[in-house]
Formats: structure tokens, sequence, C-alpha cells
């Protein structure tokens, strides 16, 4: 079901196509230029940020939360869902990962096994 802003177009953010992170039972937006004047006090380049958790999906669970933007993974910047997506779809399950994100104004990092 896609997720729109008010007033939008429907699917003008989300989609379970392209924004779903399946295997940590998450929804993640791009951070395109509209939203990023609504972030406000960056303090690392950050391209996406955590739009939703999906309850029953494997990984969601995960220490993730709504409003964290995800600033890297495994060490590398992460600048689109695309990417996001595609790195954590390269590993097994059972592998280590460490996510460095934003959480209000504190930078953080998560480590978790994939699901």
């Amino acid at each position: 079901m896609p997720i729109g802003k008010p007033g939008g177009k429907p699917g003008h953010w989300v989609t379970e196509n392209a924004n779903l992170v399946g295997r940590q039972g998450i929804l993640v937006i791009d951070l395109k230029e509209d939203l990023l004047k609504m972030v406000p006090g960056m303090r690392k380049p950050a391209s996406i940020v955590v739009a939703a958790r999906v309850a029953g999906l494997p990984g969601s669970e995960a220490e993730l939360a709504v409003g964290d933007l995800i600033v890297s993974l495994n060490g590398k910047a992460i600048p689109n869902v695309a990417t996001l997506r595609a790195d954590l779809g390269k590993l097994p399950s059972g592998s280590p990962v460490v996510f460095q994100i934003q959480r209000g104004d504190q930078l953080r990092f998560i480590i978790l096994d994939l699901p």
C-alpha cells in the first residue's frame, strides 16, 4: 500500500516494493531535497530515514527506530534505499552488521545479526 504526503499523490514517498527492507522489518525513505528541509541538526550526511517498523517480519525486533537517520552500513555510506537493500541482500543470514545512525542529536552504532 503506497503512503504519500498529505495532499500529495499516493505513493509519492513510500511503496512496499521500493522501500521495504524486509530483513530489518523497516520501511525507509530516501531523503530527497524536499525531505532534507524537514530534518534539522544532521550531524553527519545521511540519505535515508526509517519511516516505519513492520511487525511480524524477521528483523522487526532490531533496534532501528522510526525517525532514525541511517548514515552507514558496515562502515560504508549508504546513499539511497536501493543501495541499502542491495548491500543487505549480499549478506547471508547470521552475518553481523553495524549500522551507524543518528537518533535525535546523537550518533549511535547498532550491531546485530541478520535474520
